[in-house]
């Protein structure tokens, strides 16, 4: 997904789910049948794939991670 592909979601107060796939063959972002799906090739412990998460939602939103 290109950066900022998903601005139009970066509203104040909006609201969507998210659902994520840690140890994936590579990181993206995707819109699949309405949802997004984020995969990570991080594992899943201390925090390590959640960070990924919000680098990349952050570049797709185009907003900053915090």
């Amino acid at each position: 997904m290109s950066r900022h592909e998903l601005a139009h979601l970066a509203l104040p107060g909006a609201d969507f789910a998210v659902r994520v796939t840690p140890k994936a063959s590579r990181n993206a972002v995707v819109v699949e049948e309405g949802a997004i799906r984020v995969y990570v090739t991080c594992v899943p412990e201390d925090g390590k794939a959640t960070r990924e998460v919000v680098a990349l939602l952050a570049k797709a939103l185009g907003v900053a991670k915090t």
